[in-house]
């Protein structure tokens, strides 16, 4: 039997040739069709062409891949966790569009596709309120509840709502009086709105909000409804970067790039409303502000008066970030608990100065692995320099390049003595590419790494001095750097000072470089004829 070929022609006079099988999941067409279908256009004209397209696509995709019912309410607000996703995909379209879908459903009686574009306009509406809703379907005010509304639009609105979980409305009036309604689920993001509504699901009363102005009160209400149909990741602490775009979406970044004043007030509301995942983003941003600022420019930064500082403390004026951040000194206990926060979530660099003034700022956890720093360091770090009179600027440039390097990618330890005379057959590349260095800044590299107690740099410098010393005897090794020629006396060597000489076997550096370098003499064999032949110990001694 042949297939039945229907044509039908849209209200803009558009024609369309679809099976007769395909139409069976309307009504209104197959009424209109009967038994005996003689080849007439079947005119649709409450449906224009570009929406009659898309019922066609629906109808024959329909055909081979049944929709199957959905349940009422939703068990999800994503759709493909309910339908093939060939349909999720088919109703992610514009508003106007998906309402324009709907009626043309509606017109033709087609269930299964009436079902799918009012469960797609629920999940489109939850946590909207009734003035959200009557804008995004284009429902005029006065037709809100006026007994002239189409029963056709009526029906779609109450599938829609049946489908829809319940959006339930709190009332939140800021302190001048002014009164918006959210969603109870955006509203309860604040720990304050929620423990005033509890668990009353009917509760109609304002939630007065006495110390939240009405423009914070806004910023507020789009930061909770945003936040509920896509929360916002955890913030790590301390923070991991300076710029809050590589931790947070770009909404959030945005959200808080503001006036000082704003943000500040922002903070103080979102503190008082507990909303704990927006204090958070506030405070990440003033940790972002004040990173590097004495207590006096961070009062200035944010307009705070001289009167809220705490009477009796002399020296709040020297007082750094971290140090108001972390124990509120120099503020009044208003302050304190913000700055607190932002400073559990400030990365504050490490400051270090070379002999000659230069200063290079590094992570505190990058530069952990110098034990001289280290025990500099307190928890109150003041954002001071710390003065490194013994290493000058190139070789502590060179030093926070292997620090920064170093945190991301580990330095192997060196055995000793050295397995082989090719840095590259135990050490990863950046690190021989790294003592790739004048053989004049290789010392210079151990005697800083010295006296900054970093071991691993220590015996990567120290490595590839044996390396340069191999097969020379003391005299040789002296004439090699340049060195004297006779030894300074041990006692004379200071075990962290920049004079050292690493050529000095007697010193606690020779004695590492010597022993690295053990396995890097090979010995020389002479024949009878003169002709010279090296050979290493381990093979000599067969």
């Amino acid at each position: 039997m042949s297939q039945v070929i229907v044509k039908v022609k849209s209200g803009d006079n558009e024609l369309f040739e679809v099976p007769r099988e395909a139409l069976t999941c309307s009504s209104v067409a197959m009424s209109v069709l009967g038994d005996d279908y003689d080849g007439d256009e079947v005119p649709l004209p409450n449906v224009n062409g570009k929406i009659l397209s898309k019922v066609i696509e629906f109808c024959n995709r329909n055909l081979s891949e049944p929709m199957g019912e959905i349940e009422k309410p939703l068990k999800s607000q994503d759709l493909s966790d309910l339908v093939p996703e060939w349909c999720a995909q088919f109703v992610n379209i514009p508003d106007n569009e998906l309402m324009d879908l709907i009626s043309a459903a509606n017109y033709l009686d087609i269930k299964s596709l009436l079902e799918l574009t009012c469960a797609k306009a629920a999940t489109n509406i939850r946590g909207k309120t009734k003035e959200e809703i009557r804008a995004m379907f284009n429902i005029p005010q006065e037709d809100v509840e006026d007994e002239a509304t189409p029963a056709r639009e009526c029906d779609i609105l109450e599938l829609t709502a049946n489908m829809a979980e319940k959006v339930q409305v709190v009332k939140l009036v800021s302190k001048e009086g002014d009164a918006f309604e959210v969603s109870r689920e955006a509203a309860c993001i604040s720990g304050l709105v929620k423990s005033i509504i509890g668990d009353d699901d009917e509760y109609d009363d304002e939630v007065p909000l006495i110390n939240v102005d009405t423009k914070v009160l806004i910023h507020i209400i789009d930061f909770c409804k945003h936040y509920h149909t896509e929360p916002m990741a955890e913030l790590e602490r301390p923070l991991k970067s300076q710029d809050l775009y590589d931790l947070v979406s770009e909404w959030y970044a945005k959200f808080v790039d503001m006036d000082k004043d704003e943000l500040f007030d922002l903070i103080l509301a979102a503190n008082y409303m507990d909303i704990k995942v927006l204090l958070d983003l506030a405070c990440a941003k003033v940790a972002t502000l004040v990173r590097g600022k004495t207590s006096d420019e961070i009062r200035e930064m944010f307009h705070i008066p001289p009167e809220a500082v705490e009477q009796g403390n002399e020296n709040a004026k020297r007082l750094k970030v971290n140090e108001v951040m972390n124990d509120g000194q120099g503020l009044s206990s208003h302050h304190k608990a913000i700055f607190k926060l932002a400073g559990t979530m400030s990365s504050i660099n490490i400051r270090l100065q070379s002999n000659e003034g230069q200063i290079f700022e590094i992570s505190r956890e990058a530069i952990s692995c110098s034990a001289l720093i280290t025990t500099q360091l307190e928890d109150d770090y003041n954002g001071e320099p710390i003065l490194l009179g013994n290493v000058s600027t190139n070789m502590l440039a060179k030093i926070v390049e292997f620090c920064k390097h170093n945190v991301n990618e580990k330095m192997p330890e060196v055995d000793v003595p050295l397995k082989s005379q090719n840095l590259a057959d135990f050490l990863p590349e950046f690190y021989v590419n790294f003592v790739n260095i004048p053989k004049g800044e290789v010392l210079e590299l151990v005697a800083a790494a010295n006296y900054m107690d970093m071991k691993n740099l220590l015996a990567l410098a120290c490595a590839k001095t044996a390396v340069l010393i191999r097969g020379k005897d003391p005299q040789q090794i002296r004439e090699y750097f340049d060195g004297p020629s006779e030894p300074e006396p041990a006692s004379e060597v200071e075990a962290k000072g920049g004079k050292l000489q690493c050529f000095h076997f007697q010193c606690k550096i020779g004695k590492v470089i010597f022993r690295c370098a053990m396995s890097s003499i090979n010995i020389r064999l002479q024949s009878n004829e003169g002709q010279i032949f090296e050979i290493s110990r381990e093979a000599m001694l067969l």
